[in-house]
């Protein structure tokens, strides 16, 4: 998310800024599959989230996934989840 966050104040400082709406689409879109049953929940809100409270809500989900559902799991995964670095396409980048 930090890479995504610094092009998007570089945006702003070049005169040119990015919505919040826009900029949570395109974090939207580079999210691993793991993430994307709370995209629709994000997505349906009135006002888009700011870029504290989207990371947020990525980071408690994340944390979520990693700290409860392996444990629930009668069968863990063999493979750890990928985390929200990893699933960001513009981590990537």
């Amino acid at each position: 998310m930090q890479p995504a966050k610094s092009l998007f104040d570089e945006l702003v400082t070049a005169g040119r800024p990015l919505s919040f709406e826009d900029f949570n689409l395109y974090i939207f879109y580079g999210l691993c599959g793991e993430f994307k049953d709370m995209v629709i929940s994000l997505v349906s809100k009135i006002e888009p989230l700011s870029y504290a409270d989207l990371h947020s809500h990525l980071l408690t989900h994340e944390f979520l996934h990693k700290t409860y559902l392996p444990s629930l799991a009668a069968n863990p995964p063999l493979q750890p989840t990928p985390s929200l670095l990893t699933c960001t396409h513009l981590a990537q980048q």
